[in-house]
């Protein structure tokens, strides 16, 4: 299904409050014979015969500028934020100093091309932008203005929070060339707002909507975010309702992704309670395809719906794989065929804008390697993504007939089925009688089918296995993995691959089989005199993993190559995962610009202490709460042990003394009167064998709740 997958670093220019639920695409690093050697045999297409272009090799029309301040970072985002708390933006000087830098990053950008066109769009994402002051981004649009050109009609987006801006700031920046707002609501109910650590309330969302209204921005969108936990159909419904009274020209409808380094990934398994299940997450997708669609909002890509006239502009640059400009922590350009992250810490973002003063990094020369398959499996996915769908007239140019008609033919049973549509080149249906005749004849299929596209919602939700199937026709080497890829590939690796199966659905085990296979592997291993000192690690006696045991206890550790992360200083340094991109690192590294090992005085005390309470849950030791009152007090520490108290005499958790003998129900019963009592008997707090383990997602939600309300 469409719904538990995600389109991850690729776009990660296509910032919103919450990553949509599509495909994650790295590229492939197999080259595919099978492929490369149908090209080269097939006739020479139109666009080799031809002296046209390839539309990845034009000049970039389009920017994303990433603003990466927020009040504080929401339980489900991954993006790269700096989080403000309560200063004012105004006067702070962590927000002029990266305004600083980001001019630094534009101006010291070389271009490769003869003819740079100005600006058509502008997408100002975030973070929180509207919490920079207009002035600031006043300066940007400048320099933008003075590298590139800025049409006079370009379309200048920006993402606003409720709670974040006035009227008479919005009339500044609408002052500025800023004619579209989209505005992060997520929701219209105050429990979910609060589930998800936004820092505005219903309130909020009410009076942003009236501002908008009254500064007279006539081309504005909304976010919304389904599957949220504990949300129910009635509270969905309501949110799209209040969406359509609002009356905003575009809507973006995004599904919870847990992603596995947020608060939400911590605590949450997709499709487990108090997520919704996918079968619920369906309903919500078909149920905002219904609500949309009969008050005229035109579903023209798997997640966006706008009124005539109103798509996005700048997210459609994606859609159709053209090239653009990105700038700023974390964002992702994509010039000449290839995709170039910047660096999402701030220190090694400052390195790579003063490389590229120096001279020493140039990302927008051409790439002559471009891969054709990686490329024809980018354009199959994205187009896909659009009511459009897929050109195929131009995809024939571009890779030649024989692919294209393999396509057509792979995907005849779902036409039958409903969730695919073929259409000529006026963009009228193709019937299945019409295409029984086209499919026995190559050449007539060829000429006669303009688009393929994917039904709304049928289709869309089916997203995921009818690109994979166009994935095996593109790159046979893919086909033999239809039935074991979660296997050799994770689900959270960054992996085109991923999205083949969704966790809890068949041919996976349920939940419930899952847990039987947990508790057998307990029990077998148990029975087999191996000690089980951590959720997944069993041991003979003395052979724990040392190294592994370093994590569990929170003990800073070395990390050195490709795409590894150390630990020091209570700070994470994760190296590159491309293998160019790390050896510019290590370059970096001899020259002295980067320095990962320095004191770090910003270390958040909340988001360590439930580092110790996650890490050491994990094990069979547990929490040592001694420890813990040393380095963050006991009054936490007391309200851990009073929040777990039911889980104690459900046999969940278990408390022990300083000896490590259990506390009894009756003993606990005592000391839990007395928080004194309780602070000075209680040595550790761990989960129980098998049972704990299986319910720590819910256990360790609860001690978040008590470290950060």
């Amino acid at each position: 299904m469409l719904l538990k997958s995600t389109i991850g670093p690729m776009l990660s220019t296509l910032h919103s409050k919450t990553k949509p639920h599509n495909y994650n695409f790295h590229p492939l690093n197999i080259k595919t014979a099978t492929f490369l050697n149908t090209l080269q045999q097939s006739p020479p297409t139109v666009r080799q015969n031809a002296s046209t272009i390839p539309s990845y090799k034009l000049p970039p029309s389009s920017a994303y500028i990433h603003l990466p301040f927020c009040r504080k970072r929401c339980h489900y985002c991954d993006f790269p934020i700096l989080a403000l708390g309560s200063s004012s933006p105004d006067d702070d000087p962590r927000v002029v100093n990266y305004i600083n830098l980001l001019i630094r990053e534009i101006e010291a950008t070389k271009t490769h091309f003869q003819n740079n066109p100005p600006l058509e769009t502008i997408f100002f994402g975030g973070g929180t932008p509207s919490l920079v002051p207009p002035r600031l981004v006043a300066k940007v649009l400048d320099t933008l203005r003075a590298k590139y050109g800025v049409c006079a009609d370009a379309e200048i987006s920006m993402e606003m929070d409720p709670g974040t801006f006035d009227a008479r700031k919005m009339d500044e920046f609408m002052g500025l060339g800023v004619n579209r707002v989209s505005l992060g609501v997520q929701a219209f109910q105050e429990e979910l707002l609060k589930v998800c650590g936004r820092a505005h309330g219903v309130e909020e969302v009410r009076e942003a909507i009236e501002i908008v209204g009254s500064c007279g921005v006539g081309n504005w969108s909304m976010d919304l975010i389904s599957s949220l936990p504990n949300q129910t159909q009635e509270m969905w419904e309501e949110s799209l309702r209040l969406t359509v009274e609002a009356k905003p020209t575009h809507v973006s409808v995004y599904d919870l992704q847990v992603e596995k380094d947020t608060k939400f990934g911590t605590l949450y398994t997709p499709g487990e309670f108090p997520l919704p299940s996918d079968t619920q997450s369906a309903k919500f997708y078909r149920m905002a395809s219904k609500i949309l669609g009969e008050t005229n909002y035109n579903h023209y890509e798997v997640s966006s719906y706008s009124k005539d006239g109103f798509e996005c502009k700048h997210n459609y640059t994606y859609w159709i794989n053209k090239p653009f400009y990105a700038f700023g922590l974390g964002s992702a350009s994509y010039i000449n065929g290839t995709r170039y992250s910047r660096p999402k810490k701030l220190k090694d973002y400052t390195n790579h804008v003063q490389n590229l003063e120096a001279g020493l990094v140039d990302w927008g020369q051409d790439d002559d390697e471009v891969d054709e398959p990686e490329m024809a499996m980018d354009i199959v996915m994205l187009s896909l993504r659009t009511s459009k769908g897929l050109d195929l007239k131009s995809f024939i140019e571009d890779f030649g007939s024989e692919v294209a008609v393999e396509l057509c033919k792979v995907y005849e049973p779902y036409m039958k089925s409903g969730h695919v549509l073929f259409l000529d080149d006026q963009r009228r249906e193709i019937t299945e009688d019409e295409f029984g005749s086209l499919v026995l004849d190559d050449e007539k299929l060829e000429n006669e089918i303009g688009f393929i596209r994917l039904s709304d919602p049928d289709g869309f939700l089916l997203s995921n296995d009818l690109i994979s199937l166009a994935f095996g026709v593109i790159d046979p080497q893919l086909k033999p993995f239809s039935n074991q890829i979660s296997v050799l590939f994770p689900v959270f690796q960054e992996s085109k691959r991923h999205f083949w199966y969704t966790p809890g659905e068949f041919p996976l085990p349920s939940d419930t089989q899952s847990a039987k296979f947990y508790r057998m592997a307990s029990q077998i291993l148990g029975e087999a005199n191996y000690n089980h000192y951590e959720v997944s690690s069993y041991s003979k006696d003395g052979f724990e993993c040392k190294h592994n045991y370093t994590y569990w206890i929170n003990k800073p550790f070395y990390a050195f190559g490709l795409g590894s992360a150390s630990y020091i200083n209570g700070t994470r340094y994760s190296r590159p995962k491309k293998l160019k991109d790390y050896t510019n690192h290590v370059q970096n590294l001899e020259a002295g610009l980067v320095d990962w090992g320095q004191d770090d005085d910003e270390v958040d005390e909340p988001e360590m202490a439930m580092d110790i309470v996650m890490l050491s849950l994990r094990t069979s030791k547990g929490l040592d709460l001694k420890s813990f009152i040393e380095d963050f007090g006991s009054e936490v520490a007391v309200e851990l042990c009073k929040v777990y108290e039911p889980y104690m005499k459900s046999g969940h958790v278990l408390f022990l003394d300083d000896q490590r003998r259990e506390i009894t129900e009756d003993e606990f019963g005592s000391l839990v009167l007395d928080d004194e009592k309780l602070e000075n008997e209680i040595g550790f707090i761990r989960l129980s064998d098998p049972d704990g383990f299986l319910l720590s997602n819910d256990l360790i939600s609860l001690a978040f709740g008590v470290i950060d309300p």
